[in-house]
């Protein structure tokens, strides 16, 4: 009987250092690199602001821009679930359409 009160101690004590942290919903506009590019491309957040009308989301602008992402400096804090919701406008209809060279535009 001793043995099972011990581990059960042992498992709370393990769920109280495991905090649950519910997932944060980031959502914004998406500022496009220019339909001509081609190339390695990545995301960066410009700002974040609560949202003034639901609590646990929040605001965002974001910006597409060329190159590998880079390296995150800081990997020892806990790992935070984000979805990110990105609003992406079409591309005028002026603008030429990307091609991979055989002239029928990309698939």
């Amino acid at each position: 009987m001793k043995a099972i009160a011990a581990r059960l101690n042992r498992l709370e004590q393990i769920e109280a250092r495991i905090a649950y942290k519910p997932p944060v919903l980031v959502m914004g506009n998406l500022r496009r690199l220019p339909r001509d590019y081609v190339g390695e491309k990545h995301v960066v957040e410009l700002n974040r602001r609560p949202s003034q009308t639901w609590p646990g989301r929040f605001d965002c602008e974001f910006e597409e821009r060329p190159g590998p992402e880079p390296r995150k400096q800081d990997k020892h804090n806990k790992p935070v679930y984000e979805m990110r919701v990105y609003f992406v406008s079409l591309y005028e209809p002026s603008e030429p359409a990307p091609s991979d060279g055989d002239g029928l535009g990309i698939r």
